[in-house]
């Protein structure tokens, strides 16, 4: 399985992404679990032939609950392109955010989790992230189409 780290306690089972979802990624034949957790922190690249290879494969699971968590931006704003990215099974538990930090000159990637800063329904955070200082945060991409994927 390249790219992909697993393991299983009891009836769960976590796939994290380690690198590139594209051609050289080899995704696991069968996942035997109850609940399934695909942790996207350490992806590095969603690539169309990855995209394509996801579908099948995401598609193709007979698990009964999968949990998407760290989902990186380049997986976000796939899902503005290909709304069947999320299979229906699947639930987004966190995310991150691209910010810019004017004091900084940089940009920042902030974490949303599931019941605390988003629902399904939407996004519930009362105010853009601060930086060091305490300054708001910019939002680096455009919110209506970046956070879609919520009320799908």
């Amino acid at each position: 399985m390249k790219g992909f780290e697993a393991t299983i306690d009891g009836t769960t089972a976590t796939l994290k992404v380690s690198g590139p979802i594209d051609k050289t990624c080899e995704f696991p034949t069968t996942v035997k679990c109850e609940k399934l957790i695909i942790d996207f922190e350490k992806l590095t690249v969603f690539n169309s032939y990855g995209i394509r290879l996801w579908i099948i494969w995401s598609k193709a699971l007979t698990v009964k609950t999968v949990e998407l968590v760290n989902c990186r931006p380049t997986f976000i704003k796939q899902t503005q392109h290909i709304p069947d990215l999320i299979p229906p099974s699947a639930h987004v538990k966190s995310f991150y955010v691209p910010y810019f930090d004017v004091d900084a000159d940089k940009g920042v990637e902030v974490k949303l989790e599931a019941g605390k800063d988003f629902t399904e329904a939407g996004l519930t955070l009362s105010a853009p992230p601060t930086n060091a200082a305490g300054k708001p945060l910019e939002l680096d991409v455009v919110a209506d189409k970046y956070f879609a994927f919520l009320k799908r």
